[in-house]
């Protein structure tokens, strides 16, 4: 049936793409017209079916026929021409070019086969990714049990607050096959997206077909970009929605075509409801737009035109999720607490040092084993100036003081561009302002996107070891920069030397992690481990009788996931709040799973204090319902913290629960009645 909801959807946003296009030449608008309709669609049938506690597969294939039917009327109606796009000719052209260059035309041979690994990893590969294990698709699965995309109890707050866009695509197709497996597949499209708008980008701009193919394929080289293009993670996807944005507002400019102008405007606010990140790129993006006003010399109706587009656009497929945290927390984006955990503090000092942290992530060398010692190296040296800046006294985070992990492990959230970055995308950064042809013009713009983004970066968030994946939508925005390192001469020893890393890096990196897969020896491959202990207890409990599960602990247990898949077998899972014990009643289930690790973090935080050994100091703490519950003590403190509750083992026990030990696990306990 998933199938069958696929070709629906595909279907009917081409018929709608066929009515966008209006016989428009600019025909290379067409493929996004289709992707972005496609993604609205779905959030929209997800947003429909929530308001009616609707969400299933039968009512989602209904308003998929309901969408080709309005969508072939549409049509008819309006007697546009069917999208045909001439891909053979294109091809064909390509072929032409890089006939002309023989480095260009080896590493084209080997493209193709990058381009099918990483689909065949999105496809078949483990998913390991902690957050989409720990909270993607948690929420997922508790979307379709509910039947609709409300708040529900959980102790991650991430289920809660996190933009909803991307996971809907995650539980569009757990609706249909009960399963997380392949997910990752909706970031290789991001992959594909990102292709296509670079190479079309630069098109528009007028480069020869070479140097377009050379930016896409150092582009697709960068180290996570190829371990994002098979993880479930949105970083790769939604820099691919604002670069679309980019591009389509440039088109509308270019061609005033003021469809393309919607469409930028919709695939941006598609970003923002993806992930929280596309609200840090807003004056980058604004800083583009602006000048690109100002280089077509038009008025600023335009402008107006997209913050129209955009808000017409917002209420209707990003806002959902918005408007329940606002209700629920009082703040659009999440509970305070939240907000407290990751913004920025530190003052003036603090904020070059996280601009340090951030530049010094440019020097990554993941995917090659012999760079340890040089990526030691960089580090001592980052040491030095930031140890300057600690002896200020100024506390920062309770990351500061731990290395970066800087190693050649590939991990889609601790690698970034590896060595070939080093060579090409930061010298791009400064290369293309000595280019004087107008053409470069809009690619400055670009670089200084990039630096005004991580600026606001720096501001806005607090530096953690976990914030490289943020960058990659930066470089995604900024990535058509990369037209500036082509090189015609093929006795360049920059171009011969580029070339070998594009080999590396497109075809020996992603060929030894598919065969690792394989044999299931993927050693430093992805952070990839197999969750033996959770899969464990997911097998104990669906293969048993126990049919009512409640789950109290803490806030990034991958375990939970696992046990939500039971829902999907019909089995009954609760997440219980420590601060609404009381208003549970136990009896109502057979077991009771909880971690070692005896504490739960709120899920309505009211933040306290803390060091970094995480103990809380002198706090109070209510709940929604104003009852006060118990907080571990500690010193006088002076920094934010998530505030964390005790399990009650005791009370668990006494309402007639006793350990199970035919279950013995490391960090869980399970208790069945007696």
């Amino acid at each position: 049936m998933f199938f069958i909801s696929i070709f629906l959807v595909i279907l009917s946003s081409y018929f709608i793409t066929s009515c966008c296009l209006n016989n428009s030449s600019k025909s290379n608008c067409g493929f996004l017209y289709l992707f972005l309709i496609a993604f609205s669609q779905i959030v929209l049938s997800f947003e429909v079916l929530s308001l009616f506690n609707s969400i299933s597969e039968i009512n989602f294939l209904y308003l998929n026929c309901m969408a080709i039917l309005i969508s072939y009327i549409a049509l008819k109606i309006k007697k546009s021409e069917i999208y045909k796009p001439d891909i053979i000719k294109e091809f064909l052209c390509i072929k032409n070019a890089v006939k002309t260059d023989k480095l260009l035309k080896i590493i084209s041979i080997f493209f193709p086969v990058f381009i099918f690994s990483e689909l065949i990893l999105a496809l078949i590969k483990q998913i390991t990714f902690g957050d989409a294990l720990s909270y993607y698709f948690s929420r997922c699965t508790n979307w379709i049990m509910n039947g609709n995309l409300s708040h529900f109890d959980t102790f991650d707050i991430r289920e809660l607050v996190m933009p909803i866009n991307m996971d809907l695509l995650y539980a569009w197709k757990m609706l249909y096959t009960n399963s997380e497996n392949s997910a990752a597949m909706f970031s290789f499209t991001g992959l594909i997206i990102a292709i296509y708008v670079i190479y079309n980008f630069l098109g528009e701009m007028r480069f020869c077909r070479r140097k377009r193919l050379w930016a896409v394929f150092v582009f697709s080289s960068f180290t996570i970009i190829g371990l994002m293009s098979h993880t479930p993670c949105a970083d790769l996807f939604i820099g691919s929605l604002i670069l679309t944005s980019v591009y389509l507002f440039y088109v509308s400019f270019k061609y005033e075509n003021n469809m393309a102008l919607y469409f930028s405007a919709l695939s941006y606010i598609l970003a923002i409801g993806t992930k929280s990140t596309a609200l840090i790129t807003i004056p980058a993006i604004a800083v583009i737009f602006f000048i690109t006003l100002f280089l077509y010399k038009k008025s600023i109706k335009p402008i107006i035109y997209f913050l129209i587009f955009s808000i017409a656009n917002f209420i209707v497929f990003s806002s959902y999720n918005y408007i329940l945290n606002y209700i629920q927390f009082g703040n659009p984006l999440c509970s305070e607490g939240h907000i407290l955990l990751n913004q920025f503090r530190g003052g003036f000092i603090g904020y070059i040092y996280n601009i340090i942290n951030y530049m010094f992530l440019i020097f990554d060398c993941s995917g090659i084993a012999d760079f340890d010692g040089y990526n030691q190296a960089v580090m001592i040296f980052r040491d030095k100036i930031i140890n300057t800046i600690a002896s200020t006294g100024i506390y920062l985070s309770p990351y500061f003081s731990e290395k970066y992990i800087f190693t050649s492990e590939q991990n889609p959230v601790y690698s970034l561009l590896g060595m070939i970055g080093i060579f090409t995308f930061y010298p791009a950064l400064f290369i293309i302002f000595l280019k004087k042809s107008k053409k470069y013009t809009i690619l400055k713009v670009l670089s200084i996107a990039f630096i005004i983004n991580i600026l606001f970066f720096s501001a806005v968030m607090v530096f953690t070891k976990f914030n490289a994946r943020y960058l990659v939508t930066f470089i995604v925005i900024s990535s058509p920069i990369l037209v500036c390192t082509y090189v015609k001469n093929n006795r360049s020893i920059y171009k011969w030397f580029i070339s070998f890393l594009l080999l590396v890096y497109l075809f020996i990196n992603p060929f030894s992690e598919a065969f690792s897969n394989v044999i299931n020896n993927v050693k430093g491959i992805d952070s990839a481990k197999t969750y033996t202990e959770d899969e464990q207890i997911y097998e104990y409990f669906l293969k048993n009788n126990t049919d009512k599960i409640a789950l109290i602990m803490g806030t990034k247990e991958d375990l939970k996931f696992h046990i939500d898949r039971l829902k999907l077998k019909g089995k009954r899972v609760d997440k219980l709040l420590v601060e609404k014990l009381k208003n549970y009643n136990l009896k109502d289930y057979e077991t009771i799973i909880t971690t070692k690790n005896n504490v739960q973090s709120s899920s309505y935080i009211i933040y306290s204090e803390y060091d970094d050994k995480n103990y809380i100091s002198e706090c109070k703490y209510f709940d929604k319902n104003k009852d006060e519950i118990k907080l571990y003590n500690g010193a006088n403190l002076s920094h934010s913290v998530r505030i964390v509750c005790e399990i009650p083992y005791i009370q668990i026990q006494a309402q007639g629960f006793e350990e199970d030990k035919n279950i013995p696990l490391n960090n869980y306990i399970v208790y069945k009645r007696k």
